[in-house]
């Protein structure tokens, strides 16, 4: 039997609802309370009294939605419709575009987008003039899907198809986009043979499709992706956010690749075979911290070999440099280093008074003790200068780094 759309939220009422809802945030927020949704509930009802119980309940559900998600899309969220679950896996329409970009200058014209869920990839691809198969297997899901693929315009080159895409011939496609469900209500699902469909099934789609490309958590194991695929993680304003991985039909080689979006300017960092693994040595005058992206990818040499640096430890990926850290500022945050001490808590609190340090932001990595621990015991009195303190290890040593203010870019 042929998919029918099923009925969508009104519009006139999604916009009064929406309405309702952003109000009530910024009532919550200048009053210090909680937003109560039975009195947005109550308020929607009463300019509509017309409105079914589940008409309104609808367009609630997706006003609560909007407003979440403009956090993950912007201001173009409030021309979609959404789910929970589709919002925790929405791709960011800044790495939607990327990747778009990269399948049309590759050649793609007609592409199957396998999970298509909401649309956000989908809509990007036709955006790029691609024609899209979008295949999504929840057919509620698929409502939203082709109600998003219409208020984008795009509806002309995208079909809809409700269907597992494990039943399907992929046909005469250019290629296939594919972002596994990795999601099962609430949890996220880290097992790669959990997700819908299986990291399995793709690999074998894979060895008969290889212009393939999969999004996938960007925790996934650098051994998990087939021999020739190429594996690009991104992050967004600091967020690490996904992995793709790119088959040998559609790889640039078998690499490694960090992509930092910040803002409107993005930078790519590829793995080199010609990299040496960096050395490790003493603190010098500037602290490092590589991007999350960079740090998974395992492209931390760069960040080294930029500032003619060193690692202060080859198990915490710190960077440490007497140079200018300006031209790794795209890829890694940084610190004036004002001391280095073994840590101890009176020892430490001892320095930050004699630098008149009151406030200090506690992070850690490769130690045991929580920050907001620290920061309690350190019992500091909150005024006069502000720093962060940097708790790790060098050796087995437990060292804390006192630094001043993050720098940031000439271009922030």
């Amino acid at each position: 039997m042929p998919w029918q759309p099923s009925e969508l939220p009104d519009p006139d009422l999604l916009a009064l609802a929406l309405a309702a809802w952003l109000d009530a945030v910024a009532a919550a927020e200048r009053g210090g309370g909680t937003l109560d949704p039975l009195k947005v509930s109550a308020n929607v009802r009463r300019q509509r009294p017309e409105a079914s119980p589940a008409a309104l309940a609808a367009a609630l559900t997706q006003a609560r939605l909007r407003v979440r998600a403009r956090d993950r899309l912007g201001s173009q969220a409030d021309q979609f419709l959404f789910t929970a679950t589709g919002l925790e896996q929405a791709t960011r329409p800044q790495v939607a575009h990327r990747r778009a970009r990269r399948l049309q200058a590759a050649g793609i014209e007609h592409i199957v987008d396998a999970g298509a869920g909401l649309g956000f990839d989908a809509i990007e691809f036709a955006r790029a003039g691609m024609r899209v198969d979008a295949v999504e297997i929840d057919p509620a899901t698929a409502d939203l899907l082709a109600a998003n693929v219409r208020a984008c315009g795009v509806d002309h080159l995208v079909r809809v198809v409700v269907a597992d895409v494990r039943d399907l011939k992929l046909g005469p496609a250019d290629a296939c986009f594919a972002d596994p469900a990795r999601r099962s209500g609430d949890r996220r699902l880290k097992d790669p043979e959990s997700w819908s469909p299986p990291w399995s099934w793709l690999c074998a789609l894979g060895q008969l499709t290889p212009r393939l490309v999969a999004k996938v958590a960007p925790g996934i194991d650098h051994d998990l992706a087939p021999a020739g695929c190429e594996t690009v993680w991104t992050s967004v304003n600091g967020q690490l956010v996904e992995a793709a991985v790119w088959w040998p039909g559609l790889a640039r080689a078998n690499r490694r690749a960090a992509v930092v979006i910040r803002s409107d300017s993005a930078v790519e960092v590829l793995s080199r075979t010609d990299s040496v693994a960096p050395a490790a040595g003493p603190a010098g005058q500037w602290l490092l911290e590589p991007d999350d992206a960079i740090l998974r990818a395992g492209l931390v040499d760069e960040v080294v070999n930029r500032v003619s640096g060193r690692l202060l430890d080859h198990r915490t990926a710190y960077v440490t440099t007497d140079a200018d850290p300006g031209p790794a500022l795209d890829i890694a945050r940084a610190w004036p280093i004002l001391t280095s001490l073994p840590f101890s808590i009176a020892s430490l609190r001892r320095e930050l008074a004699a630098r008149d340090i009151g406030r200090v932001v506690v992070k850690k990595r490769a130690f045991a003790a929580d920050p907001d621990d620290v920061l309690r015991q350190l019992k500091l009195p909150g005024d006069g200068g502000s720093g962060v303190v940097f708790l790790t290890r060098v050796g087995s040593a437990p060292i804390a780094l006192v630094c001043g203010n993050e720098v940031r870019p000439t271009s922030e």
